[in-house]
């Protein structure tokens, strides 16, 4: 009589193959493109709104949960060598056991939130996008962004500190510039949930991260230093991925144009501030400086990401694990994370496809 295979055994058979099939069709771009447009939004409205339900940041309390469980299963290892008891010997076999269970769900979390989505085409645009483009194009399209953030300068609430006053239903408001995009992107459309604040921010602020993308609870989470015109555009960049969007440049790209595209002042004002820096970057190298619009110095005081308040938190903070230590992890992490997908963090790229956009726009 043939043993039958036990429920945990069958379900690790078929975990495995689900990973390595699915993994082996991340690599087709074809199939990519089907599944992040048509399957994956079914997973953001299922399983991302039961997520949403939940106040705090699930996918936080998920890390520090495994970070437990890792920790545990490597001290119970440890003990094996000291306790040779049957019983003991027993319930190391089940720990291990929900151990692996774990992993190989993170695992399929992380190919049907991440991995497939990761290789979908980039975004495109009506015209062939060029090479490269003129002194003159990236000129125009650095003045156009110094012009409106001059201009809204002056038209923002602010508060007794002299910060922006964001309204106080700003996640709806990115979550409604979002939905208003979908006519240009599709992928866009239908439900978010509320971007999460950290819980453990002092720890992300050391890493260099403002905001977070977590896979395996379909989440958008931010840091809670924000100043008020960072926030909006780190919003709705967190809210990009979870739509499909998870290249840094393109979740950039849909950032801006969403924050510009909103009917507050404040939320677009953020939108053009979120992408100064990386314009000052490209127009470093330009020879005819006189053709620049000079950007107003009391913009360029509204285009910090932690306000001084933040900033003196910060400092008052004592460091569990050395801010240099965790840099070197997170940047190991960060480039193994990398090295998978074939790609590089390209934060900076946000103005190539700002010039793809206004190219028969603005010139």
């Amino acid at each position: 009589m043939k043993k039958k295979i036990s429920a945990y055994r069958l379900f690790v058979i078929i975990s495995i193959i689900i990973i390595v099939v699915f993994n082996i069709l991340a690599r087709i771009r074809l199939f990519c493109d089907f599944y992040t447009d048509h399957i994956y939004r079914i997973w953001a409205n299922t399983y991302g709104r039961l997520m949403g339900l939940f106040p705090v940041s699930v996918g936080e309390l998920m890390i520090i949960a495994m970070i437990i469980v890792v920790l545990m299963a490597m001290i119970f290892s440890i003990l094996l060598i000291f306790i040779k008891k049957e019983a003991y010997k027993s319930f190391c076999k089940g720990y291990y056991k929900v151990f692996f269970t774990l992993i190989l769900i993170t695992c399929l979390l992380m190919t049907f939130n991440c991995s497939i989505p990761y290789n979908c085409s980039r975004i495109t645009f009506e015209r062939p996008a060029k090479k490269s483009y003129s002194e003159e194009e990236i000129i125009t399209v650095y003045n156009y962004v110094v012009s409106e953030c001059n201009e809204l300068y002056k038209e923002v609430k602010r508060d007794e500190d002299g910060l922006v006053c964001l309204p106080d239903n700003v996640q709806e408001e990115v979550k409604q510039a979002l939905r208003k995009l979908s006519k240009q992107y599709p992928r866009l459309k239908g439900y978010y949930p509320n971007a999460k604040r950290i819980m453990n921010s002092f720890f992300m602020n050391q890493t260099g991260t403002i905001g977070v993308y977590f896979p395996f609870s379909l989440e958008a989470n931010y840091i809670k230093y924000l100043s008020p015109t960072f926030l909006p555009s780190t919003i709705a960049h967190e809210l990009a991925h979870l739509k499909g969007y998870m290249y840094e440049d393109e979740a950039n790209f849909i950032s801006y144009l969403a924050c510009i595209g909103s009917d507050n002042k404040e939320v677009q004002y953020a939108g053009y501030i979120s992408v100064l820096y990386y314009l000052e970057d490209d127009i470093a190298t330009v020879k005819n400086k006189k053709a620049l619009e000079k950007c107003d110095n009391r913009v360029w005081k509204d285009a910090i990401i932690y306000t001084k308040n933040a900033l003196a938190e910060i400092e008052s903070k004592k460091e569990f694990i050395s801010t240099e230590v965790v840099e070197k992890l997170d940047k190991k992490f960060t480039e193994t994370y990398m090295d998978y997908y074939g790609v590089t963090p390209n934060y900076s790229e946000v103005v190539r496809l700002m010039l793809n956009y206004y190219d028969g726009i603005l010139y």
